[in-house]
């Protein structure tokens, strides 16, 4: 895994993570910690839901986008989190699902203030082994700068 800084970011650039796959038990478990829905703990009311079936909650599923961050061939020298400017939920992530994330470089904003810091826009995606959107986010990051500039 290489790491990059602020300064050798591009905008357009996309990298993409290692897969993860879902397993029935990692939903049950997290979401009876987490968000004891009965669609997310109990694969018999999750039939009768309108997810017809077990479905990881969002906690989860966050979790596990955050956790393919962690694994893509790229990882930004992050000095802090900034925020999540928009997080939206496409698809129901189900048992056996194997999921990726692809993260698009959308803008560089270089620091005012401190020399040694600018600002990443990344648009995160999280996908089904189908190649159906699960989860979509902007995410602001604060990423250190090359200490020879």
């Amino acid at each position: 895994m290489k790491t990059i800084c602020f300064d050798d970011v591009m905008i357009d650039e996309e990298i993409v993570s290692e897969s993860y796959r879902i397993e029935e038990t990692e939903i049950i478990e997290c979401a009876e910690k987490w968000d004891p829905q009965p669609f997310h703990t109990d694969p018999d009311a999750a039939a009768d839901s309108i997810f017809k079936g077990l479905t990881a909650c969002s906690t989860h599923i966050f979790a596990v986008q955050s956790k393919l961050g962690h694994t893509l061939p790229k990882r930004f020298e992050v000095l802090a989190a900034l925020g999540i400017e928009e997080l939206t939920f496409h698809n129901a992530v189900r048992p056996g699902d194997e999921l990726v994330l692809k993260v698009r470089i959308l803008e560089k904003i270089e620091s005012k203030s401190k020399q040694d810091r600018g600002i990443i826009r990344n648009l995160c995606t999280l996908l089904n082994q189908n190649g159906e959107i699960v989860i979509q986010s902007i995410v602001r990051t604060m990423v250190a700068r090359r200490p020879d500039l």
